[in-house]
C-alpha cells in the first residue's frame, strides 16, 4: 500500500460511507423504537396463548404406563 495522495482520497470515501451508513442504522434504530411497543404486546399476548395450549395438553389424560413429554 502506497501512502500517496490516493491514500487520502480513500479516506474521504470511507468517510462518505461511513455517514451513509450512519444513517440507515439510525433510521432502523428509529424503526424498532416505533414498533417496540406492538412487538411487546405481540410477545405478550403469544405468551398467554402457549400457556393456554400448555394447560390444555397437562388436561388430556394419559393412559397409566404411558411417559407425557
Amino acid at each position: 500500500m502506497s501512502a500517496g495522495p490516493g491514500g487520502l482520497a480513500g479516506l474521504g470515501v470511507l468517510k462518505t460511507v461511513l455517514g451513509s451508513w450512519e444513517k440507515r442504522l439510525e433510521a432502523v434504530r428509529d424503526e424498532c423504537d416505533a414498533l417496540e411497543p406492538e412487538l411487546r404486546a405481540v410477545a405478550r399476548d403469544l405468551g398467554e396463548v402457549d400457556r393456554g395450549v400448555a394447560a390444555g395438553v397437562r388436561a388430556v389424560p394419559v393412559p397409566e404406563g404411558s411417559e407425557r413429554r
